[in-house]
């Protein structure tokens, strides 16, 4: 048996825009920060 601990911390920051508009300047209304990562498949 083998086991491991594999870290690979990682944060996802998701941002909330109402209406996206292209050449414009958008900005957010909402901004959530959210823990993730993964582990690396052997």
């Amino acid at each position: 048996m083998i086991i491991t601990l594999t870290l690979n911390p990682a944060v996802d920051q998701t941002v909330w825009v109402p209406h996206l508009e292209v050449a414009a300047v958008n900005r957010a209304r909402q901004a959530h920060l959210d823990p993730a990562g993964k582990g690396v498949n052997v």
